[in-house]
């Protein structure tokens, strides 16, 4: 009878092992995540050092963009001129074709130690939360369809990988006025049209924009020349023809892009 107790701990010692080696064999992620790579499959060997899969994260995605040095006084940055955890806000655009384009808001999070081996420009590192569109990371896809459709675009996920442009809003430049690139005259002087004559004004340019630049030296409601002429001097006489808003130069402070 000893010896049959015996055997009896022995084999419950041997259950509690098999229960507990087998508990080990279920892995769990310690956060929401796809497998983007299996490396195993059903019925292999493996050991505790054996890869099984490679991970991502759901929660949020990385884009990690460059910035030239000189523009980054314009932007929040976690950590470098922000006590916030979030920078200045993005927005992510993926055109994924057929008129469908994928847009994501995100935020800057921080600035990556080095610049860029190439262009040396900084790099930043923008977040953009539930980049899957689930919903549970509280926002939203926004999905727009070019041409107007009844049946609405489904809301696509925004791929790893994918090739995205990074709109990001930066810190409002006060006093200074829009003027189109096209009104410049020699890179910083605009004409303006002062009792019915040209006069040349030298302004300050602080930002440029593809078609406009913002700058200061212009008052509100000074007509700005847009309008290129032949041979214009200091005193010429002109006629503004119509109301057009774009010779006007109105004082405000509007938002940057990068």
């Amino acid at each position: 009878m000893r010896s049959a107790q015996a055997n009896v701990e022995a084999a419950r010692e041997q259950f509690g092992r098999a229960r507990r080696d087998l508990g080990r064999t279920m892995v769990r992620a310690p956060f929401d995540a796809m497998v983007t790579e299996a490396t195993v499959e059903l019925g292999q060997v493996v050991t505790t050092q054996t890869q099984l899969a490679t991970l991502v994260a759901i929660d949020r995605y990385w884009v990690e963009i460059a910035v030239p040095v000189a523009q980054l006084v314009h932007l929040e940055i976690p950590g470098v001129n922000s006590t916030g955890q979030r920078g200045s806000p993005a927005r992510v655009i993926h055109d994924a074709g057929a008129g469908v384009v994928i847009e994501r808001e995100g935020y800057v999070e921080r600035l990556l130690g080095q610049v860029d081996a190439r262009g040396r420009m900084a790099r930043l590192l923008v977040a953009v939360p539930d980049p899957l569109g689930t919903g549970l990371y509280g926002q939203v896809p926004k999905v727009s369809d070019a041409p107007a459709a009844a049946v609405p675009a489904p809301r696509l996920p925004l791929l790893l990988g994918s090739s995205v442009r990074v709109e990001l809003a930066g810190q409002p430049l006060a006093d200074t006025t829009e003027v189109p690139r096209v009104a410049l005259v020699d890179d910083d002087k605009v004409w303006l049209v002062v009792d019915g004559k040209l006069t040349l004004r030298a302004i300050e340019v602080v930002w440029r924009s593809a078609t406009t630049v913002l700058a200061r030296g212009l008052a509100a409601g000074e007509a700005v020349v847009t309008t290129p002429l032949a041979t214009p001097t200091e005193g010429m006489q002109v006629t503004i023809e119509g109301d057009s808003p774009s010779l006007i130069a109105a004082n405000q402070p509007p938002a940057k892009k990068l």
